[in-house]
C-alpha cells in the first residue's frame, strides 16, 4: 500500500505536467499511422528478383536482409552475387504467384549489365600462318558456376525459407554461348515471410505505382518499419521520461514534502526505492501501451504476430532503469531538475558513444579476420594477429572501458535482434542464425544491473546520512 500511495502521488506530478499526456497522443499517432498500413503481395518473378543484384555495386535485397547483422559475410560475397541474371520464372507446381508454390529459376551466368564475364575457361590462343587470330568456343566451368550460384540461396535454405531441389546446367539453344542454368525452388510453411510486399496506405483504398520502390520481402519490411518505429518512439519516450522522472526526486526532497514523509514509518532507504521503481512503472505503463499497440496493429495488417517483440517492454524499462538511477543518484545529491536531466542525458550520450565505438572496433577485427582469411586462400601471408589493428592497445583499451561501463547500447542491439528475428522467422530461438557476434547478453544485463545497484546504493547512502 506504501508503494501504491507514494506510485499515485508520481503519476500524480506526470499528469500535471501534461507531458505524460502529450507522450500518450504521440503513441497513438503512431499506432494509427501503422494500422492505415496494408501490405499487397507481389508475382513470384518480383519475389524471385530478390535473390539477385540488380547492378555490380548493389547487392541482392535477400542478401541485405538476411545478412544485414553480418557485413563481414556480405564483403566476402560480392563476387558471386553480380554474375547472375534472371531471365525468367516457370511454375512447378501449385498456384501462380503463391509462396506455397515451386518455381523453376532460368538464371543466364554472363554477367550483363556488370562489366563481368561468365565463369569461363578461356584455352590458348590459336595462330594459323599469317592469317587471322581465333579463339576456341570458351568452355563453361557448370561446377563452379552451380557451387556460386548456390550461395545466392543457402541463407534463406539454411534459415528454413525455401528448399534446392536441383541446380542444372541448360543445353546452349541460341548460339551464344552464354551459361544457362535452371535453378528448382520448393517452397516451405515459411516462404511467405519472404515473400515480395507492396505498402499501401489508408487500408488499402489509395495504391500507386510509386508504392512498388517501398516493395520488399514481407519480413524484411515489417522488421525494418518496426525497427523505425520503435527505435524513434523508444528514443522519445526515454527522453521524455528523464524529463519527467527527474522532478520525482527533487520534489520529494522539498521542504515541507520531506518532513512529511520522514516522520511516516519507513526507512528512508526504502522511501527512494518505491520512488525509484514508482518511476520505472511509469515507463513501463507507456511503453507498454506503445509496444502493445503497434504489435497488434501490424499483427493484424500483415499476418506476422512478432510476439516476441513484446519482450521489448521490460528491456526498454530495463534501459531506463539505468538512466533513472543516475538521475536518482543526481537528484539526491543536488535536489536540483535541472542538474538531474543535465547529467542525465549526458551520461545516456557517454554510454551511446562507448557502445558504438566498440561496435565499430568490433566490425573491424571481423573485416580483418575476412582479409586474413582471403590472403591464405589465395595463398599470400596474412598479417600477424599483433600487427593487426584489433590487436593493438587501443582496441584493448576501448574493450575493457565498454567491459565496465553500462551497456545500453548492447540492450539496443539486443531490442533490434529480437524484433528482426521474430519478424523474419517468429522464432527467437534462431537469433544465433541472425548474429555472429559472439556477444553475451547476459553479461551486457548483469554489468548493466551492477551499475543501477551502485547508483542506487549511493543515492540511498546520501539520503539516509544527510540531515534534512
Amino acid at each position: 500500500m506504501k508503494y501504491l500511495a507514494i506510485l499515485k502521488d508520481s503519476l500524480r506530478e506526470a499528469w500535471d505536467s501534461w507531458v505524460l499526456l502529450g507522450l500518450l497522443a504521440l503513441s497513438s499517432l503512431v499506432i494509427l499511422f501503422a494500422a492505415q498500413l496494408s501490405f499487397k503481395p507481389q508475382t513470384a518473378e518480383k519475389t524471385m528478383r530478390y535473390f539477385f543484384a540488380q547492378n555490380m555495386f548493389q547487392q541482392p535485397v535477400m542478401t541485405e536482409a538476411l545478412n544485414s547483422r553480418k557485413p563481414e559475410k556480405i564483403l566476402g560475397m560480392r563476387g558471386n552475387w553480380s554474375r547472375f541474371r534472371l531471365e525468367k520464372v516457370e511454375l512447378t507446381r501449385g498456384e501462380p504467384d503463391s509462396p506455397l508454390s515451386d518455381y523453376a529459376l532460368i538464371v543466364a551466368a554472363d554477367g550483363r549489365g556488370f562489366g563481368m564475364g561468365g565463369n569461363f575457361i578461356v584455352p590458348a590462343i590459336e595462330v594459323q600462318g599469317k592469317g587471322p587470330v581465333e579463339k576456341k568456343k570458351p568452355v563453361v566451368d557448370t561446377k563452379a558456376d552451380i557451387a556460386q550460384l548456390r550461395t545466392l540461396f543457402e541463407d534463406a535454405e539454411e534459415i528454413g525459407y525455401i528448399k534446392i531441389d536441383a541446380i542444372e546446367p541448360i543445353a546452349d539453344d541460341d548460339g551464344k554461348g552464354v551459361p544457362r542454368y535452371r535453378v528448382n525452388l520448393l517452397s516451405t510453411p515459411n516462404t511467405y515471410r519472404i515473400w515480395g510486399t507492396e505498402p499501401g496506405v489508408l487500408f488499402g483504398l489509395f495504391t500507386h505505382e510509386f508504392f512498388e520502390i517501398f516493395a520488399e520481402p514481407l519480413g524484411w519490411r515489417m522488421y525494418k518499419l518496426a525497427q523505425y518505429i520503435i527505435a524513434v518512439g523508444s528514443w522519445i519516450a526515454v527522453l521524455f521520461g528523464i524529463v519527467i522522472t527527474s522532478f520525482f526526486i527533487p520534489n520529494m526532497l522539498r521542504k515541507g514534502t520531506i518532513d512529511l514523509l520522514l516522520v511516516k514509518p519507513i526507512s528512508r532507504w526504502l522511501l527512494l526505492t518505491y520512488k525509484f521503481l514508482g518511476g520505472l512503472t511509469f515507463i513501463f505503463l507507456t511503453t507498454g501501451y506503445a509496444i502493445g499497440g503497434v504489435w497488434l496493429v501490424l499483427g493484424l495488417r500483415s499476418g506476422l504476430w512478432a510476439n516476441g517483440a513484446l519482450l521489448l517492454i521490460p528491456s526498454i524499462t530495463f534501459f531506463f532503469a539505468i538512466l533513472y538511477a543516475v538521475s536518482t543518484f543526481v537528484g539526491v545529491v543536488t535536489r536540483s531538475v535541472v542538474a538531474s536531466i543535465l547529467l542525465t542525458i549526458g551520461a545516456w550520450v557517454a554510454f551511446f558513444g562507448i557502445g558504438m565505438v566498440y561496435r565499430g572496433i568490433d566490425l573491424l577485427e571481423k573485416l580483418e579476420k575476412v582479409e586474413a582469411d582471403r590472403k591464405e586462400v589465395d595463398g599470400q601471408q596474412p598479417k600477424l594477429a599483433e600487427e593487426r589493428w584489433a590487436g593493438g592497445w587501443t582496441f584493448t583499451t576501448i574493450k575493457v572501458i565498454h567491459a565496465i561501463s553500462p551497456r545500453t547500447e548492447d540492450l539496443n542491439q539486443l531490442n533490434d535482434l529480437i524484433v528482426y528475428t521474430d519478424f523474419m522467422t517468429g522464432n527467437l530461438g534462431n537469433m544465433n542464425k541472425f548474429d555472429n557476434s559472439n556477444r553475451s547478453w547476459w553479461d551486457s544485463l548483469l554489468v548493466s544491473c551492477i551499475w543501477i545497484g551502485i547508483f542506487l546504493g549511493l543515492a540511498s547512502a546520501w539520503f539516509y546520512w544527510k540531515d534534512y
